[in-house]
């Protein structure tokens, strides 16, 4: 039996202290702390060949599903890792997927909300 082929892409939010949902620009992102300008990148912090580069389409690992489990997974990492970043309360990750010649389907998954 061959494993299904699923192909899905994901963008990286932050949502900000005031509410605000903020785009990442693949997964880049920059904060102001005590005077200092600080560069977050998701790549340097996920480093599995599938979940690593974000907005461009890949196939997924293993299946969809276990894809997901491992985005969500790496949320919660990242989100422990930005200790410095007091602008970000959380992180959301919108992964849009399709099996090949299926509908394209889109689930939001969220990183547990930081606490400063």
């Amino acid at each position: 039996m061959f494993a299904e082929t699923t192909l899905f892409s994901a963008e990286l939010y932050r949502i900000t202290v005031d509410g605000k949902k903020v785009k990442t620009k693949n997964g880049i992102w920059r904060v102001n702390e005590d005077g200092k300008r600080l560069t977050y990148s998701w790549d340097r912090m996920v480093r599995d060949y599938r979940l690593n580069s974000l907005e461009r389409e890949k196939r997924a690992k293993g299946s969809i599903s276990l894809t997901l489990k491992f985005f969500d997974a790496a949320l919660d990492y990242v989100a422990d890792r930005i200790p410095d970043d007091h602008e970000t309360r959380q992180l959301v990750l919108t992964v849009t997927y399709h099996k090949v010649g299926r509908e394209k389907q889109t689930v939001t998954l969220e990183s547990k909300k930081r606490i400063f």
